[in-house]
């Protein structure tokens, strides 16, 4: 197969100058026979083309060969791509099997359009007859040659054909081509056909001259070679001394490698379009598998970072992860959501694409589809929303747990201020100066027992569940809202100490001033004693200092019997009255009240004294009284008698 050739390539580029002499395979001098041993020569190679296509070995001489084994009927085959019918002895020993054979391939052959007007026998094939073979192989070209002149549909033969089809490229080189063999002698027409083609292999076609037809042929096998691979297999000077059988298969040659050469050109625009078309949809695939790549590492960061949900337990660590959730929305979640659209816009251009030119649509990988794609999108999404839902959710319950600890602090606050007041109370000095005053004092302390026990079971069990349902939800600041609970119980137990010790001080209080009562009492009763013994004497000093008027003895022991009993009364009084006085104010005098909480002593026994002092003074008087006015009687009663 000729190797294919750029249409840039030049004589030049494969080695050769124009005025190099090609050496001759075969001298000039060659006898006239010889353009049989050429023809010979170019008909076996012609026959080796074809056997060539379906790969059977080549035979080394048209006339010895040809009539060999099978080889009449591969060269058939080949050219009638058909298969031939009827038996045969495919390994023929003796020469009649072989005449049955070649008779049989013969008369197939006639059947399939090959016509001669003399036809050889078998037995020329075996004795290698040149006139009878060379015919043959002649009809069997003339019949399976096949030249497209891109006629109106009527039917030329194999000559007419390449005639026809070598002048219609030459029409603008000048070169008119009437029959095969002379025509071709100076090199000039095939020089033209491969210029029409090829321009840049003959740059200098112009300057050829048709009397160097030697050169012109060099010209022409080298570009040929250059141009389709066409081996130099003949010189100038053979192609020269061809007739024009010869030369027409040498020709065939040129149409057969230009219309291939043609065909592989425009196969390799064909593959060059194919390439740069799978080269771009490669591309585009690579783009795809590179951004679905790039997408997934995203989906998996993002995965990642909405599925960390770290709850903290404080304020600052759930706003920090709904910054960072902030932060995702701005930064990376739009380069998803770009990245996915640029992703399904390469698919589908990917898509239209193969579509448009019916080539099998691209199956991305497993789980890496549109499909698969979005679905983790719309699953990243609804991880979001989740996050979102769980990160709000923890934000607000950061609220709810600082005010629920403000409220706790708040009852906190206001049951500390009462414990501040009542702890105040609890150690202020009281000046207590009555029992009433006192049993105030023990009934406040009553209620103050009564109320902070209220206040502990109540008010401040309250605040330690609320503490509890803190600490439940680890609260942050837990360690504050335990110390104030401990403050406060602390306070209690100090209140209840302080109500404990200042109990018996107001008990005290009360015993003390009962006993300061009684005692007042006591002066009260010795004041009015006294107020009723000086009263007496008032009314006994009055009657002892009047002088009766005494005009009988009767008179006078009427009054000494009134004096005598007022003596009597006045003794009475003494016991009745003055003693019990003197016994109250000594009782008055001696009252004191001690204990570990007060004491108390009555501080005015001296008006005590000097009212006891008094009636001292005034009994005397009556006494006086009393004797002076004895003697006044006794002396009335004398007279009387007397």
């Amino acid at each position: 197969e000729a190797p294919g050739r750029s249409e840039t390539d030049s004589l030049e580029s494969v080695g050769w100058t124009r005025g190099t002499q090609l050496p001759s395979l075969e001298p000039f001098n060659m006898p006239e026979a010889d353009w049989l041993l050429l023809q010979k020569k170019i008909f076996t190679r012609w026959i080796n083309q074809r056997l060539q296509s379906r790969r059977i070995p080549p035979i080394n001489d048209v006339l010895e060969d040809l009539g060999q084994g099978t080889n009449l009927l591969d060269l058939l085959e080949t050219l009638t791509e058909e298969t031939f019918p009827d038996k045969y002895d495919k390994k023929p020993k003796v020469v009649s099997q072989r005449l049955d054979n070649i008779n049989k391939f013969l008369k197939w052959g006639y059947s399939k359009g090959i016509e001669m007007k003399i036809k050889p026998e078998p037995s020329n094939f075996i004795n290698g007859d040149e006139k009878d073979i060379m015919g043959f192989v002649w009809a069997v070209m003339l019949r399976f040659m096949k030249f497209d002149t891109e006629d109106d549909g009527s039917e030329l033969s194999a000559i007419d054909a390449l005639l026809k089809w070598i002048n219609f490229h030459l029409k603008e080189s000048g070169v008119v081509v009437k029959k095969f063999g002379q025509d071709f002698k100076n090199g000039m027409a095939l020089c033209a056909l491969i210029h029409k083609f090829r321009p840049n292999l003959i740059p200098n076609y112009a300057e050829l001259d048709p009397e160097n037809g030697i050169e012109n042929l060099q010209i022409a096998f080298k570009a040929a070679n250059a141009y389709f691979g066409l081996e130099e297999y003949l010189t100038p000077t053979e192609l020269r001394k061809l007739d024009e059988k010869s030369t027409l298969v040498y020709v065939s040659e040129y149409y057969y490698g230009i219309n291939e050469q043609f065909k592989r050109d425009l196969a390799g625009k064909r593959i060059n379009k194919l390439i740069a078309f799978t080269k771009a949809n490669d591309a585009l695939k690579g783009q795809y598998v590179k951004d679905v790549a790039q997408l997934e590492e995203l989906l998996r960061s993002a995965n990642e970072t909405l599925g960390d949900r770290t709850v903290t337990n404080t304020m600052k660590g759930a706003e920090e992860n709904l910054q960072r959730l902030d932060k995702w929305k701005a930064q990376d979640k739009p380069a998803i959501f770009e990245l996915h659209v640029a992703v399904v816009q390469t698919f589908t251009s990917l898509a239209i694409r193969l579509s448009e030119n019916k080539r099998p649509p691209y199956n991305p990988p497993a789980g890496t589809d549109l499909a698969g794609l979005a679905a983790k999108v719309k699953q990243l999404q609804a991880e979001e929303r989740d996050c979102s839902k769980d990160l709000y959710k923890e934000i607000e319950r950061q609220w709810r747990l600082l005010r629920t600890d403000k409220n706790h602090f708040s009852r906190c606050e206001k049951l500390e201020t009462w414990l501040q007041d009542k702890e105040e109370y609890m150690n202020s000095e009281l000046q207590v100066t009555s029992s009433g005053q006192a049993r105030n004092e023990l009934a406040y302390l009553d209620a103050f027992v009564a109320q902070s026990a209220v206040k502990k079971e109540k008010n401040l069990s309250e605040i330690v569940k609320i503490g509890q349902g803190l600490e439940a939800e680890l609260f942050e600041h837990i360690t504050d809202t335990k110390q104030r609970e401990a403050d406060l119980a602390s306070k209690f137990a100090s209140l209840e100490d302080l109500a404990t010790k200042k109990r018996p001080v107001l008990e005290d209080h009360l015993a003390r001033e009962l006993y300061k009562e009684k005692v007042l009492l006591w002066v009260g009763v010795h004041t009015a004693s006294h107020a009723k013994i000086v009263s007496w004497v008032s009314v006994k000093t009055e009657y002892l200092e009047t002088k009766e008027t005494v005009t009988s003895v009767t008179d006078a022991r009427t009054q000494l019997g009134l004096l005598k009993a007022y003596d009597a009364e006045k003794a009475d009084t003494a016991g009745s009255s003055v003693a019990p006085l003197k016994r109250l104010g000594d009782d008055i005098r001696t009252a004191k009240y001690e204990t570990e909480y007060s004491q108390w002593v009555y501080d005015k026994s001296e008006a005590v004294t000097a009212l006891e002092a008094q009636v001292d003074a005034q009994w005397d008087q009556l006494s006086t009284l009393s004797a002076a006015k004895q003697d006044v009687l006794d002396d009335d009663l004398a007279r009387e008698l007397y």
